[in-house]
């Protein structure tokens, strides 16, 4: 293990690239808004494009990671991250910002959606003894990432301005141009070979059970973000709180929980659906709050709670998929392809919802339906595998 541990952790530090990718452009909504004068409506583009570029990298990957191998696949994703970024901190000033940023997002995402795809294989493979503790511990990273993105950026705003979001952004391109200098030196492996060849999409296709992981998969993406995204906007706009305050209390005490419940569940041993379940109803009563209290401070506290239940629906997903289905992958590019879809789905949802209808409180109280779509096949699969242990007893 001592000569994968670089890769190891060359593994977590993309996750907080992909953080960046996806969390950082949402903190400054509220100053795109200002300085270009950009409606809600393209605030929730942004969002929308950033996910649906993803699960278009999701869609196609698989294809040509094959081809090119896993080195060179995860070299990609942050140099595609790299440029996304580098291409934010100017591009939206010289040209007509609407299309700045979203060429700049466009080149981000791709990277951000590559990452996606490759750094659960990327761990799955390497020589590990408990690797769903590892998992839930390599998917904190990401959290850890949002975390100092948040943090890291209050600070920033708080010593300077906002009006100096460019050079924040710049760098931050530095982070995953030092992660693909990292990477360049590492030893990748790669997962069963001869099985992988073996692979079928259409194999997983065929099994009833593979449809309960999709869902759980977009329930998971739309679950999380359809607040994470609008947390920054909703504590300034809805709570009336200022930036770097409101940035502290919402965003990032969502990603300190989130990064919380990954880290604390780590057990070889735990039982991965009774974990969801309980996670899930969690979840669902967090929206309730957000969307139907008026105390800011019960607000506050369960956005951070979101943060803390959704940590755990995608890796243990990713986890009892793995011991239920036996993929590799071509199974985690399809299921990353589906909570995408859910990552697009959640936050365009809440933005169209409120954009329609003037009020973020009611777009996230038609959103808790997200959290009850994730409790059902849960409660299906823990019936299942309740069944599958009766009938082996009889037998």
């Amino acid at each position: 293990m001592e000569n994968y541990r670089r890769t190891l952790y060359a593994s977590f530090s993309s996750y907080i690239v992909q953080a960046i990718c996806i969390d950082y452009a949402p903190l400054l909504f509220v100053q795109f808004s200002r300085q270009f004068s950009l409606p809600l409506s393209s605030l929730t583009a942004i969002v929308s494009v950033t996910f649906l570029v993803q699960l278009v990298m999701d869609a196609v990957s698989s294809s040509f990671i094959d081809r090119i191998g896993y080195k060179k696949a995860i070299l990609l994703a942050n140099a595609l991250a790299f440029t996304g970024l580098a291409l934010l901190s100017f591009l939206p000033l010289i040209i007509s910002p609407f299309f700045g940023i979203m060429i700049s997002v466009f080149f981000y995402a791709l990277g951000s959606g590559l990452v996606e795809v490759m750094v659960s294989p990327m761990v799955e493979a390497l020589p590990l003894e408990n690797k769903a503790g590892v998992m839930n511990i390599l998917h904190a990273f990401y959290s850890i990432g949002q975390l100092v993105v948040v943090l890291f950026s209050s600070l920033f705003f708080f010593i300077f301005s906002t009006e100096l979001w460019s050079i924040l952004t710049l760098i931050f391109a530095l982070v995953p141009l030092v992660n693909f200098i990292v990477l360049i030196t590492c030893p990748v492996r790669k997962l069963d070979e001869e099985e992988e060849k073996k692979e079928s999409m259409m194999s997983y296709f065929r099994n009833p059970v593979f449809y309960l992981f999709i869902l759980m998969m977009i329930s998971s993406g739309a679950s999380e973000h359809a607040v994470n995204q609008w947390a920054s906007y909703f504590a300034e706009t809805v709570l009336h709180l200022n930036k770097e305050t409101g940035d502290i209390l919402a965003p990032a005490f969502f990603a300190l929980m989130m990064a919380f419940s990954r880290m604390i569940f780590t057990k070889k041993d735990m039982d991965a659906e009774k974990i969801l379940i309980k996670m899930s109803i969690l979840c669902l009563v967090c929206y309730l709050v957000i969307a139907l209290s008026d105390i800011v401070f019960f607000s506050l506290l369960a956005i951070g709670f979101t943060g803390f239940a959704v940590g755990l629906f995608w890796p243990l997903t990713f986890t009892l998929s793995r011991r239920r289905l036996k993929g590799r992958t071509m199974m985690f590019a399809l299921l990353a392809l589906f909570g995408d879809i859910g990552c697009t789905l959640g936050p365009s949802f809440s933005g169209l919802l409120s954009s329609s209808t003037g009020s973020m409180r009611s777009a996230l109280l038609f959103s808790s339906v997200f959290p009850l779509m994730m409790l059902l096949p849960v409660v299906i699969l823990t019936l299942k595998r309740k069944k599958e242990c009766k009938s082996q007893k009889a037998s």
